[in-house]
């Protein structure tokens, strides 16, 4: 459902406390209103029902869009419901995290909907930073389009789980070449197949250091993938494994518990131009160690100065908030089959 920018704010559901967010590529992001203001437009709902509903009728007719309690068949060829997706059948539904998020009758092409925090899509195809969906749950529910990927995560009806297999070996893998290679530089786009290549370099990126440790602990542990899984940038190594493993953790279902020894990280820091056409936005990659102190971090980054450990607690800390809002993906090496 489409509405003006007034009667949207009036929809905006009100559990939900999301910090403001704004994206300067096509606005796929609305900007969230103050508190104050947010109450001043509670207030006038509050007194304006009626004209609320008719405003609304207005918007959807003069767009050729229908009550969300009629399916609109030429969006969607036939109704779908969350009934339809069952567990057994192996759907992979996504969950919105965003407050509103655009439905494009294509990619960036006009908008037919928008999905709300919570609702639930079914996904079609991926087409770089954009995938095509079919609505589940929501006032658009049984539309299909286009979102922007980076605002979907992984929905779970049971509480997602790691691999059963002994860690030790990869936590001691992470530890010792971390420290092996703490004098390693950063240089963005800088990679390296083999230790003695990237002792040769004295430089790697973050998806190189994580290549690097991540061979090691596959053949480690006897497992294969194919060349290009993890040879490549941070979006694609997490996509790859998450595509493997049939998992990547997101939002309010990444907890502590899942970050251990053997698990990759990427994060969506912020928007660059060099990081633009990946589906998770991904900009930064790392991966979880343990030593006898604990659980880190383990990197090669430019605020880092190259290959460098943070504390886990410290660095969940500072990463707090990109968590919450869905910006940090977390994949399990260890389930690669």
């Amino acid at each position: 459902m489409i509405f003006s920018p007034s009667i949207e704010a009036y929809t905006r559901p009100p559990d939900i406390d999301i910090p403001q967010i704004s994206s300067n590529k096509k606005g796929e992001i609305r900007l969230l209103r103050s508190p104050l203001q947010d109450c001043f437009l509670s207030l006038q709902l509050t007194y304006l029902p009626a004209l609320v509903v008719l405003h609304r009728a207005f918007c959807l007719a003069s767009r050729g869009i229908h009550h969300p309690n009629h399916l609109d068949m030429r969006f969607t060829g036939k109704p779908n419901s969350v009934d339809a997706v069952s567990d057994e059948e192996k759907t992979m539904l996504l969950e919105s995290v965003a407050t509103a998020l655009n439905l494009r009758a294509t990619p960036g092409g006009a908008i037919i909907g928008e999905l709300r925090n919570g609702d639930l899509a079914e996904w079609d195809r991926i087409e770089k930073e954009w995938i095509q969906v079919k609505v589940q749950t929501g006032h658009c529910a049984g539309m299909s389009g286009a979102v922007r990927r980076k605002w979907l995560i992984q929905h779970y009806a049971t509480a997602p789980k790691l691999a059963a297999v002994d860690r030790k070996k990869a936590a001691d893998i992470i530890r010792r070449y971390s420290v092996e290679f703490d004098g390693v530089h950063y240089s963005l786009g800088t990679k390296a197949k083999s230790w003695e290549e990237l002792k040769a370099r004295g430089s790697v990126d973050c998806s190189g250091w994580v290549y690097l440790l991540s061979r090691q602990i596959l053949a480690e542990y006897g497992l294969e993938t194919k060349p290009g899984l993890l040879y490549t940038y941070s979006d694609e190594q997490i996509t790859n494994i998450g595509k493997n493993t049939e998992a990547i953790i997101a939002g309010h279902y990444l907890k502590k518990e899942h970050f251990v020894p053997g698990t990759l990280i990427g994060i969506d820091f912020k928007e660059y131009s060099w990081d633009r056409g990946r589906p998770l936005d991904i900009d930064h990659i790392t991966m979880v160690g343990q030593d006898d102190h604990g659980l880190f971090i383990s990197q090669s980054s430019s605020s880092g100065g190259g290959v460098n450990t943070v504390p886990l607690d410290k660095w969940l800390n500072s990463q707090a908030q990109l968590i919450a809002l869905g910006r940090v993906h977390l994949v399990d090496l260890l389930a690669v089959a």
